[in-house]
């Protein structure tokens, strides 16, 4: 790969493509190997890392802590739910009510207000004008 070149007496190698495919070959050498993520993005629902019962005392300690007592045991109730998510038909704690309503939120995800999506749309619209 070494060229030469002559002007008058002064000999000229260029050696440049050597030297830059060795320089980069080191490089990537050098480079650790990228390794393959293993968490995918999973999160722990904190709520599964204690039994029912703590889970459900604490919502209810939570309610009544904060001034909503006559709302605890929904508190609880909605403490189970937010556990376990997709097995919330299998709860005996629910009412027929909020089972029905849970259901109808799982098959109709983008259920709203007219106005809830109109005002959606117009922020999102003014979020991208200005950038």
């Amino acid at each position: 790969m070494t060229e030469k070149t002559t002007f008058g007496d002064i000999n000229y190698t260029s050696q440049k493509d050597e030297y830059t495919s060795h320089k980069e070959q080191t490089i990537h050498d050098e480079a650790p190997a990228r390794q393959g993520s293993v968490a995918l993005n999973i999160v722990d629902n904190p709520l599964r890392r204690h039994d029912k019962e703590t889970t459900v005392h604490d919502a209810v300690t939570f309610a009544e802590s904060n001034g909503m007592a006559d709302q605890a045991a929904l508190f609880g109730r909605a403490a189970l739910v937010a556990r376990d998510p997709e097995n919330f038909e299998s709860i005996p704690d629910l009412t027929q009510e909020e089972r029905a309503a849970l259901v109808y939120e799982r098959d109709h995800k983008w259920h709203g207000p007219k106005m809830l999506w109109y005002s959606i749309g117009l922020c999102a619209i003014g979020a991208a004008t200005q950038g």
